[in-house]
């Protein structure tokens, strides 16, 4: 159905065409209803909603209610053709189902007001009546929490009853239990006989349940064509999610190439089948501007619709809308909430979100405790992005003594379990040479394959390597390539990246207002190097009047954010305050020298907090500050030999001019 189609308009068109009111009173006998739906926009959801809909007014309005099911039979059915009495399938409809429809109308929100409380009572009565799939409808409020107390045991109990009532969809709803261990031990085993059961007795459902077994090796051998036949059969049947999960199949290039303008075909059949997961993944394709034009408006409406229609993921992707400023105001709060409702409704990469708060404290307080504790139920879970997740925070000590080695580890089972980031984490070890020896052709590989894999951090990441000519011919043009990508794919250190090349001439026309602009989109995304590089054009008036107070808040937010190297810049500024108030004449003598050591012990400080923070930089630039301006040569060839043992190239050449011993 087409968006700005409402369901209560084509709902109201058909009760005037039906001429409702007149057929209800024309009770003689046994009277045969059939229903014809005209709209080329409605589905076979849509019909069977309005077939339902129709079905309870009618009741209602009839002078016969009380025998008003046994007096009356209801068909409905689309128009193949421009003739009305020649018609298309048609199909007899349950007046049992009424209730169960209804309920999920009220459950999505389709035609009505979107309420789990009147869903429950019509999966309720519709239960009371004896019809399954109530019961099914009823087992999914309590296995998402929805209109009740999430239950994942009262869950599985209704969907053991729908099942020995006769609802094959049942089987699914049982077997994705099994196979998320919701409420149970996490089986795949069994959870694949009850899509196998369902596929015996008809179901659509269960094929699209079993495809994805094999799509993501659950249990099975990985096999892409196998998921591929039963998501095509599924698709054929009529299944509201088959079109979806084939999508993905061409969006990531999974037993096919890799293709995303046939991934939006697939997406806009599921939306019109009424699919929870299909405006999620066409959202993703306009946010990444993958097969469409980059439109952050579309993709939140679209995240919003999935989570309207109660997508696993879609509070996860507007979640991260919000935490990163993406065509909405940034809300760290809303982002938590939203985080916070995925993980109710199962998704487990809304863990590694919600830690990752917690590890940069944005909208709470950074605490590396929880941060990790989330990122433990994640894998716990199965998610290879927690794997991720907790590597980094063993890769740069973050709450946890600093351990390459595990970082190494959890990075290699991430990549191996299919996670994006986890090549690029990789590459990065490999990069610095962090627990391994140092080798920029094998970084370059595992960028890339982090690239094939849609990771957001990966082509900033390789556009290093280009910059610098690390393992690679040098080249500033791959390099705003790759920094373009790694922005459109949200990366938050993209667009500073792209606007140091602006700012020096590398790879495009040298611009300080795109570089400046650049910055400040990073400084808004959250980067936590963007208010250091636009502090830099301050402190030098690099297309921008001089100011060192605006240099100096942005140095401080830098180092608020977790910058290492902020907090450098901020010493070295206090450094030049120093210089410059030792010779001002706006001074006396006692008061230049006060201000000067005032500021060069600032500084002093700012060098420490760097050094703390792992800057190997920091070491030789305070071993400098105190053979130039605190008079201690001692300490002076202390510093420098601690920056020598840490691998700072020039060290080695002042121990030996300073003469150290």
């Amino acid at each position: 159905m087409r968006q700005e189609l409402s369901y209560k308009s084509l709902f109201d068109t058909v009760f005037y065409r039906s001429e409702l009111k007149a057929v209800v009173q024309a009770f003689r006998g046994k009277l045969q209803m059939n229903i014809t739906f005209t709209h080329p926009a409605m589905t076979l959801v849509d019909m069977r909603g309005a077939t339902s809909v129709i079905y309870e007014r009618a009741r209602l309005l009839s002078p016969v209610s009380d025998k008003f099911q046994e007096s009356t039979t209801w068909r409905w059915g689309p128009c193949a053709k421009e003739n009305l009495v020649v018609g298309g399938a048609r199909f007899l409809f349950d007046p049992d189902e009424a209730c169960c429809q209804l309920g999920f109308m009220y459950y999505s929100g389709f035609g009505v007001s979107r309420s789990f409380q009147k869903a429950r009572e019509l999966f309720e009565l519709s239960m009371q009546r004896g019809y399954a799939r109530g019961i099914s409808g009823l087992g999914v409020l309590y296995q998402l929490g929805q209109g009740v107390a999430q239950d994942f045991h009262k869950a599985k109990e209704l969907y053991e009853l729908a099942i020995k009532r006769g609802d094959v969809v049942a089987l699914s709803h049982l077997g994705y239990l099994y196979e998320t261990g919701e409420g149970v031990v996490k089986d795949f085993r069994r959870a694949k006989e009850f899509y196998e059961t369902g596929i015996e007795k008809g179901s659509a459902t269960a094929r699209w349940s079993l495809g994805r077994l094999y799509q993501y090796g659950l249990g099975v051998a990985r096999d892409f064509q196998k998921a591929r036949e039963l998501f095509q059969l599924a698709y054929t049947y009529g299944d509201p999610e088959a079109p979806f999960s084939l999508g993905i199949m061409w969006q990531q290039g999974e037993g096919v190439t890799k293709n995303c303008h046939a991934a939006k075909e697939l997406y806009e059949i599921g939306l019109e089948r009424g699919s929870a997961s299909a405006p999620c993944a066409l959202g993703f394709l306009y946010y990444r501007g993958c097969g469409v034009v980059r439109d952050f408006q579309k993709a939140r409406k679209l995240y919003e619709l999935g989570l309207q229609r109660g997508d696993t993921f879609a509070a996860t992707r507007l979640g991260s809308m919000y935490q990163n400023a993406n065509g909405v105001a940034q809300d760290f709060h809303k982002a938590k909430e939203l985080y916070e409702l995925a993980i109710k409704r199962g998704d487990v990469v809304a863990l590694s979100h919600l830690g990752y708060l917690y590890e940069t404290g944005e909208g709470v307080v950074k605490d590396f405790r929880r941060a990790k504790e989330f990122y433990e139920t994640g894998i716990e879970k199965g998610s290879a992005t927690a794997r991720w997740s907790l590597g980094r925070l063993y890769q740069y000590g973050l709450g946890v003594a600093r351990d390459f080695q595990k970082a190494r580890e959890l990075f290699q089972l991430a990549m191996e379990e299919g996670d994006s980031e986890a090549p690029c984490a990789l590459g990065n070890m490999y990069q610095d040479g962090q627990g391994v020896a140092q080798d920029f052709h094998k970084a370059k590989e595992l960028y890339e394959i982090a690239i094939e894999r849609d990771s957001a951090a990966a082509p900033t990441a390789l556009g290093f390597l280009y910059a610098h000519g690390f393992g690679v011919a040098r080249d500033f043009e791959k390099t705003r390539e790759l920094y373009e990508m790694g922005m459109r794919r949200g990366w938050r250190r993209a667009s500073t990246s792209l606007g140091a090349l602006y700012e020096n001439g590398q790879g495009a026309a040298q611009d300080f207002h795109k570089a400046k602009e650049l910055y400040e989109k990073g400084i808004n995304s959250g980067d936590d190097l963007a208010p250091e590089c636009l502090g830099h054009m301050y402190r030098d008036g690099r297309g921008v009047d001089q100011d060192w107070d605006k240099a100096k808040e942005l140095y401080e937010m830098g180092i608020e954010r977790g910058s290492t190297e902020a907090a450098t810049s901020l010493a070295y500024l206090y450094e030049l305050m120093a210089h410059v108030l030792k010779t001002s004449p706006r001074y006396s003598p006692f008061m230049q020298e006060d201000y000067e050591r005032i500021a060069l012990s600032k500084a002093k400080g700012m060098y420490e907090l760097a050094i703390a923070r792992g800057s190997t930089s920091a070491l030789r630039y305070l071993a400098l500050l105190y053979r130039s301006d605190r008079s201690s040569d001692e300490l002076a060839c202390q510093w420098m030999a601690k920056a020598k043992e840490a691998g700072e190239r020039e060290a080695a050449g002042k121990l030996v001019e300073w003469h150290c011993s």
